[in-house]
């Protein structure tokens, strides 16, 4: 014997919820995109409403992204209760995706600068990474304190121009010290000279 896991005035509400979604993806010219598919079930608890999962056109892999709405989450982990939409992807669904459909880029992006410390200043690291990132540059570095030589290996793992160091005692007021890794050069110099040796 079946029993109603959901009561009439629930399955009402589901209903109009899924309808009006349906109406406004339609407005928006995306309903040719989204089909009905009631066996979707996500497997945590703490969804509220509709729940979706985003696959290729033609459907040829596992789901590449999936979520749904929670409308208690915020609040069951403490903070304020506030309505949300979210979801997850899977980043090797994406990359085998992009692969099949030969959209993914052979050429690896070699970062510009690897930012260094005598010190291993982690703090002045990531100040120093800001500051040239906020500039246009492409910037890499140690992610926890390390001694120069491991850090200097790092760099040259990762085939970068030029090495900057946060804390270079041979740079003036607004300069930073460098060290360019194709030929040794080493000096110091403002953002704009830096750019200009990249």
């Amino acid at each position: 014997e079946l029993k109603a896991v959901v009561s009439s005035e629930e399955a009402s509400q589901a209903l109009e919820e899924l309808q009006t979604l349906f109406s406004a993806l339609e407005a928006a010219g995306f309903a040719g995109c989204v089909q009905l598919d009631l066996s979707v079930v996500r497997g945590l608890a703490y969804y509220t409403g509709i729940v979706f999962e985003v696959f290729d056109k033609n459907k040829s892999m596992r789901a590449i992204a999936g979520g749904g709405r929670y409308d208690n989450l915020c609040e069951k982990l403490g903070g304020t209760k506030v309505t949300a939409v979210g979801f997850g992807m899977g980043d090797v669904v994406l990359a085998d995706l992009l692969s099949e459909r030969s959209l993914l880029s052979e050429t690896q992006i070699k970062p510009d600068i690897f930012v260094a410390s005598f010190s291993g200043d982690m703090n002045l690291i990531f100040k120093t990474a800001s500051i040239f990132r906020k500039s246009g540059f492409s910037v890499t570095h140690a992610l926890s304190p390390l001694k120069l030589g491991k850090q200097m290996e790092q760099a040259n793992a990762a085939a970068v121009k030029m090495v900057v160091y946060a804390d270079g005692e041979k740079a003036a007021a607004g300069e930073f010290e460098y060290k360019v890794l194709a030929d040794g050069t080493q000096g110091a110099g403002t953002l704009q000279a830096i750019r200009g040796l990249i």
